[in-house]
């Protein structure tokens, strides 16, 4: 997804229409389209994808390249209170603590629409 591309088009419905899920730049989730940059409210981007039944997996977090925050923790906690759904990380022994410790608060996917698999435990 390209967002801000001029060369490049996308339409999130669309995309619906054939995907679970999307893998966005890390930036939209705090400035997407005409959205004030924001360090802790939901971000639009999120909200539009979940109403569409997309979940969201920005790219990439790196403990060693802090891009928001000044912490690796910190960096986790303010991906999670954004509302993502998981993460592509290269330190994932981090994400997984963090998403064990600050659940994400979205709700997303809603429990009755979870896939078959999803009542095995994979840890």
């Amino acid at each position: 997804m390209f967002f801000g591309n001029p060369l490049v088009s996308y339409n999130l419905t669309q995309i619906a229409e054939v995907a679970h899920g999307v893998g966005p730049k890390s930036d939209w989730l705090f400035k997407y389209e005409n959205e004030t940059f924001n360090l802790t409210a939901p971000s639009k981007f999120i909200e539009e994808c979940h109403r569409l039944g997309l979940a969201v997996h920005p790219y990439s977090l790196q403990d060693d390249m802090l891009r928001w925050t000044d912490s690796p923790l910190d960096e986790h906690i303010t991906y999670i209170d954004k509302g993502i759904d998981g993460i592509f990380t290269e330190f994932p022994h981090l994400t997984k603590a963090a998403f064990l410790k600050f659940k994400s608060q979205n709700n997303f996917p809603p429990q009755d629409h979870l896939p078959h698999w999803s009542k095995y435990d994979f840890d």
